[in-house]
């Protein structure tokens, strides 16, 4: 075989070889999901949600912005923090009867604030029903939260809370 055939077929062994180690190596598979990004810390928090813009459900339009505040509780009902949030209606869709909301938030814990912001789909003319859930981006922090990064899960609990589970990594 001449060598400059040799050359592109070693290089393309090489390759091959590398590839069949690590789909061999212990645990690995080619179609094994990746190992999540995140996250070192999980912290619950419970957000009751109190509209602050006297905004009601009834004369929803897009482009329309909803503001709500309230307080941070643990899981014994003991406040630990605040939260401060607007949620911008980017769309409505008669078909489905849902609306697609951008929301961003800040919770102000005593060691720091964390910041979350995502998209929603909650019904047209309606608060959300009791055990909807959303899960948005954790897009930073302070104190902390410094850096955080990671997803807040929600769900609208039957009392009207929030139950907020924070699964972030820091910067640090």
């Amino acid at each position: 075989m001449p060598s400059s055939t040799r050359r592109p077929l070693a290089l393309l062994l090489a390759v091959v070889g590398a590839w069949l180690l690590v789909l061999t190596a212990p645990g690995a598979s080619a179609s094994a999901p990746a190992a999540p990004a995140c996250c070192g810390n999980v912290q619950t928090v419970f957000k009751q949600v109190v509209p602050v813009d006297g905004s009601t459900y009834a004369n929803e339009a897009v482009g329309q912005v909803r503001v709500s505040n309230g307080t941070i509780e643990d899981a014994q009902g003991d406040q630990i923090g605040t939260f401060s949030a607007s949620h911008t209606i980017l769309s409505i869709n008669p078909a489905t009867g849902m609306r697609k909301v951008q929301n961003s938030c800040t919770i102000t814990l005593g060691n720091g604030s964390i910041m979350t912001s995502g998209i929603d789909f909650w019904p047209v003319g309606s608060a959300p029903a009791s055990g909807t859930e959303n899960t948005v981006a954790i897009v930073g922090g302070t104190g902390f939260y410094a850096g955080a990064t990671g997803v807040a899960k929600q769900t609208l609990m039957a009392n009207g809370f929030y139950k907020t589970r924070l699964i972030f990594k820091n910067a640090r």
